[in-house]
Formats: C-alpha cells, structure tokens, sequence
C-alpha cells in the first residue's frame, strides 16, 4: 500500500477512514437532510457531508455490520490496496462474520491484502469458544504483518495456537493469556517449529521472547531439554540451564529455562 492510501476499518465505532477522511455509519431513521447520496461499489446510499474531513453514511440499523464491509470492501476494491492499516473489532458485531471476511475472501483486490493491526476488544458470549479458535489460529494470524492485541476472554476451548506454520508478526499481546501453556509453547510444535525457521535464516526479524507462567504452573525443564536436544544441536550456555543454537546466519539463540519451571526466555545474539 503506497503511503497515501491509509485504510481504517473500526468495527466497533461503525466507521470507516480512508486517507484521513472518515465515513460514520449511522442508523437512516436519524436521517434529516435527505438529498446528497454517494456509491460504493454498486450500492447507492444517503449521506450528510458533516465537514471536510467527516461524512455521515446513513444504513439501516439492522445492517451496520454490512455497510462497514461495503464501505471497507469498495476502498479496497477501488484503490486495489494491499493492506489494511487498521481492524478493530469489538462485541458490537458477531466477530465471527468480521473474522471470516477477513479470512476467507480477499475483499475484491486483485491483491492478497494483509492487516498491519488488528485488535479485538471482545465478542458476544456465544461466539467466543468458536471466535478463539479462529482468532488463534494459523490462518489468520498469516494475514497480521505489524500488531495483534486480543482481550478476549471467557472461553472453554484450548486454541491451537500457531502449531505449524511460519507467522511474521512484529508484536502478538494476548491479554487473559491464562490458557497458554505448555502444549501451545512446545508440544504443539509451535517453539520448534519457529526455531527451525529461524536456524534455516527465516523469522530475521525476532530478537527477543518472553514467557512467564503463574501460580500453580510450572513447565517440565527436563522434557523441555530433551526434545530441544532431539531436534538441534545444543550448546551448553555460560549460566544453569541455559543452551545455545547456532543458526546459518552465524547469529545465536540463546535459551534460558530456570530451574523453577516458571518463565522460558529467547534472546538472539
């Protein structure tokens, strides 16, 4: 996306802003300046120019979730744009419905378009289980390239949460991150896999990882040293439980496990 086109799509504020011009979603039985209309796509709607910088698009009130992906869709569309700047989602919509359009389709570019940030705040009750799975997943995780916040919580299941593919995130905060243990860190292949990547001269961009554990979890240092030593070559660290990995870049992982079984640390050198 060139540095003109700037696409936010803020679901839980039903507006769209485009170049620092802002299209607010708003309910048509508040319409009181019938007239004006503007096309996106093929849909012709009601607007009122606010200010310069400001247009209130008027829709149905059963159908704001379908007028912000219009709106979204046909500046994507139109500019053939490559990414998306921002999403952010609340529980105002079934975020399922928001996930899928972000996932399945590629919202009518010619482009495999991408999200430079995306944050979920939350999402209706009965979705949540099925909204973490997706949410946590692979998948859609391949279409974040800069930030991933989520604060969902609530839910019952145990995402997967990256098992297997390479995922190129700047930043990923999980808040209510009580669920993530071990299984989703280093059985589910998740560690190993990236740290292949990352031996192989993928995932350049890691510098650090951190992850700490409460009360009345402890990870399984043992297990943990053996199956790091069946798939790389380890090299005892300067410190305790400490081990190095060589990557084909020459540059160094180094892996710090106390002995306390509470934290896993990564730093590249």
């Amino acid at each position: 996306m060139g540095s003109r086109n700037r696409l936010v799509v803020d679901f839980q504020r039903n507006y769209i802003e485009f170049n620092g011009a802002k299209y607010c979603i708003k309910d048509d039985s508040t319409n009181k300046f019938h007239g004006e209309s503007m096309k996106f796509g093929d849909l012709e709607t009601p607007i009122y120019r606010y200010n310069d910088r400001v247009t209130h698009v008027f829709w149905r009130n059963d159908q704001l979730l379908k007028a912000v992906i219009t709106i979204a869709g046909h500046f994507i569309k139109a500019s053939n744009l490559t990414s998306i700047f921002q999403v952010l989602v609340s529980d105002n919509h079934p975020v399922i419905q928001i996930i899928d359009w972000i996932q399945i389709q590629n919202f009518g570019s010619t482009e495999d378009v991408k999200i430079d940030n995306f944050s979920l705040i939350d999402c209706q009750p009965e979705e949540k289980n099925e909204v973490a799975k997706r949410l946590y997943s692979d998948e859609f995780l391949q279409k974040i390239t800069n930030n991933f916040t989520s604060l969902l919580q609530g839910f019952q299941v145990a995402p997967a949460l990256l098992t297997s593919k390479s995922i190129d995130v700047n930043n990923i905060k999980i808040f209510y991150s009580y669920w993530v243990d071990l299984n989703h860190l280093i059985k589910m292949n998740y560690l190993i896999g990236f740290l292949k990547a990352w031996e192989a001269g993928n995932n350049s961009k890691l510098m650090f990882l951190s992850v700490h554990f409460g009360e009345g979890f402890e990870l399984d240092v043992g297990g943990i040293v053996h199956r790091l030593a069946h798939e790389f070559k380890l090299i005892d660290g300067n410190e305790e439980n400490t081990f190095e990995i060589k990557g084909n870049d020459d540059l160094i992982a180094e892996i710090a496990i106390p002995e306390d079984g509470r934290s896993f640390k990564l730093f590249i050198a």
